[in-house]
């Protein structure tokens, strides 16, 4: 909100007081691409830390759980007998801080469990895996 106040301000500055037009053009430019960079920065700085923090997950007998977000809250529940795939993702940035994600996939649906240390995921992913393996034999 004071970003979008300073903007209208620093504009009815230069329309009225200055009254040049090159000069309001160029202070649009400049004040567009700030709030760009910083909508960037925000971006790659402060979602991930803030992810990292506002994200639980839970595994027991019946269901996995995930819990994230810190304004906007999601829970997702994935019963552990619908369960049909497990699969380890890493990109080049988690790959950097050594963690890993875990993709769940059942018939309706997917989760995802972000932000495991390596041999954490590693440990997870096998125990999974030999559930769903268990599921099959079962079948």
């Amino acid at each position: 909100i004071m970003l979008f106040f300073g903007a209208l301000g620093g504009l009815i500055y230069y329309i009225i007081i200055q009254n040049d037009l090159s000069n309001l053009f160029q202070t649009i430019y400049n004040i567009c691409f700030g709030l760009i960079l910083f909508l960037c920065f925000v971006q790659l700085i402060f979602k991930p830390t803030l992810g990292y923090h506002y994200y639980r997950y839970e595994i027991n007998e019946t269901f996995i759980y995930t819990k994230k977000g810190y304004f906007t809250i999601s829970e997702a529940y994935l019963p552990i007998e619908r369960l049909q795939k497990v699969e380890l993702t890493s990109n080049p940035l988690m790959r950097l801080f050594h963690l890993k994600s875990i993709l769940l996939m059942s018939a309706g649906s997917s989760l995802t469990i972000s932000y495991l240390k390596n041999d954490e995921a590693d440990y997870l992913s096998k125990e999974l895996s030999k559930k769903v393996n268990q599921a099959i034999l079962e079948v």
